[in-house]
């Protein structure tokens, strides 16, 4: 669980400090997969560091987790105020049933300017990775494709 919540962080400032210059905005940002956080927004790129918290109810018990998730996507294309977006997501999630959990995945999106300061955002999950060590030592290890997809308002300052 340590390793991975220091490599999330180490991917958060390797993201701050390669992407910012003069033309980048910070702002905050929330999504429909449960996660608040801050928002990046450059030229040719966008990345955002997002923490949020589920419930789980269970057959037997119910438990919470916290998730917290770094992404960056570049620009690929614009046209008018919409953006075709690629890029990547890693996160981490950390629950009393799990000891870490890690997910990489790859993915596409659409950024879509509703105001100069306001952004709206979309994207999937094209391929993801996932590993888990439960309690007990069990391994659990995912693949997906097309798996997961969310959508955010983005606010810049």
């Amino acid at each position: 669980m340590k390793k991975s919540l220091v490599l999330s962080l180490a991917v958060c400032g390797v993201l701050a400090a390669t992407t910012v210059s003069a033309e980048t905005r910070f702002g905050a940002v929330g999504f429909t997969d449960g996660g608040a956080g801050v928002f990046l927004s450059g030229d040719k790129f966008i990345g955002s560091a997002v923490v949020g918290s589920n419930d789980i109810d269970g057959d037997t018990e119910d438990t919470s987790s916290t998730v917290l998730k770094v992404s960056g996507a570049a620009r690929v294309a614009k046209a008018g105020n919409a953006s075709i977006l690629a890029g990547a997501t890693l996160g981490t999630k950390f629950a009393d049933n799990i000891d870490s959990e890690l997910q990489v995945a790859v993915t596409a999106g659409i950024e879509y300017d509703l105001a100069p300061n306001v952004k709206l955002l979309a994207s999937i999950d094209v391929l993801s990775y996932t590993t888990a060590e439960l309690d007990g030592n069990l391994e659990r290890q995912e693949m997906n494709i097309f798996n997961d997809a969310r959508v955010g308002v983005a606010y810049l300052f």
